[in-house]
């Protein structure tokens, strides 16, 4: 017979067990079924800008489309889509990749 101890004392059975069934800690909670809208921390924006890029090439390698062309056809400047393109991919970044490694604390330049 093994004593009430030695199951749930430091080390034993019931103590390896609730070790073993703990979850990790939340960080983040996505549904991803309600939709595009707001994704991996996009704006609908972002998303929108990002899936033309990807539409008219320009992560093709090479690229297909010029930012200048691009921002042309989306009516915006070339500053102002390069800017949110880099907002864009930085969200993606934090919300799919860096996920729970210091997000908060991730460099800002």
């Amino acid at each position: 017979m093994v004593s009430p101890g030695a199951l749930s004392g430091p080390g034993g059975a019931l103590t390896d067990v609730r070790l073993l069934s703990r979850e990790p800690p939340l960080q983040r909670i996505y549904n991803v079924d309600d939709g595009q809208q707001g994704r991996f921390g996009l704006t609908e924006r972002q998303e929108s800008t990002l899936t033309a890029a990807y539409e008219h090439g320009c992560y093709g390698v090479p690229r297909e489309v010029s930012l200048s062309e691009l921002a042309e056809e989306l009516d915006v400047s070339h500053q102002a889509l390069s800017e949110r393109l880099r907002r864009s991919h930085r969200a993606l970044v934090e919300n799919a990749v860096i996920i729970g490694e210091g997000v908060d604390n991730a460099g800002n330049g």
